[in-house]
Formats: C-alpha cells, sequence, structure tokens
C-alpha cells in the first residue's frame, strides 16, 4: 500500500491535460461556394483543433461528416 502511494504524485502527473477554448465560427459557413444562397446549406460546427508532428489541424463537422 505504501508503494502505491509513494507513486501517486508520478501518476497525477502523467495524466493528459485538455483544454477548452471556443473559437467563434460563423454557423452560415459552407465549404460549397454560394451553396447557402439557393436557401439550404449545413453549418460547420463543432472545432476541434490538433496538433500533431509541430502542424495544426482543424477538424469540423459538415455535410460531408
Amino acid at each position: 500500500m505504501l508503494f502505491f502511494f509513494a507513486l501517486l504524485p508520478f501518476l497525477a502527473n502523467a495524466q493528459q491535460k485538455t483544454y477548452c477554448n471556443p473559437i467563434n465560427i460563423d454557423y452560415g459557413y459552407t465549404p460549397i461556394p454560394n451553396f447557402s444562397e439557393a436557401g439550404r446549406h449545413r453549418a460547420t460546427a463543432d472545432p476541434v483543433i490538433t496538433l500533431y508532428k509541430g502542424d495544426y489541424y482543424l477538424f469540423s463537422t459538415n455535410q460531408w461528416g
């Protein structure tokens, strides 16, 4: 039991840290130019930015899933 308590500080530092910083993206955005002028479109939403091998990537939901 003492061994577990000795490792506890190391286990706490090993946990992944998650941050939430909402990005204000206009929900009228569509990846197809002039598509919203037809009166029907799905908006892009739920943006997620991730860092992969030194580059940032933006993923969001849209009509292509």
